[in-house]
């Protein structure tokens, strides 16, 4: 686990898979922004505006901030053993294009709600509209692919 601790009291941990955000408000969860991309967006900043953090100083954060981040990582987990159980798993080429076909395109003004709740965090709307596009995804692999269904 690794974490970037912003000057004005943010942070950010991954566990190299999922990135976690903690504001100075005391506010913790799923951060919007992924830790890469962070990264690389802070590589023009100042030093003194930033600084890596290991695990720790994660564990020690204060307020129990540390403590916080366990929980939204456990929370994360949570649900994607919830969805390893259901249909967004895909065994093979086979299931893609069985799951793909069940899926619909999300109307225009659906798809501007979720993408608003989206820009605010909500993974869930994030979800509705990344599936939407399955089909769309579909197509694409199967014109690539000149029918094999080989992804």
């Amino acid at each position: 686990m690794k974490g970037i601790r912003l000057s004005h009291g943010a942070v950010f941990v991954t566990d190299g898979v999922h990135t976690v955000r903690l504001l100075p408000s005391g506010e913790c969860g799923t951060s919007p922004v992924l830790y890469g991309a962070l990264e690389w967006e802070l590589r023009c900043e100042p030093p003194h505006t930033w600084d890596y953090i290991g695990e720790w100083e994660i564990q020690n954060l204060p307020d129990g901030g540390g403590e916080k981040i366990r929980v939204a990582f456990e929370k994360i987990y949570a649900v994607t053993e919830q969805k390893s159980a259901g249909a967004l798993l895909f065994t093979g080429a086979t299931d893609f294009f069985a799951a793909a076909r069940l899926q619909k395109k999300l109307p225009y003004e659906s798809e501007k709600e979720y993408a608003r709740r989206m820009a605010e965090g909500d993974s869930e709307a994030r979800e509705k509209i990344i599936l939407s596009y399955l089909p769309a995804v579909a197509a694409f692999v199967k014109r690539k692919t000149r029918g094999e269904q080989s992804l």
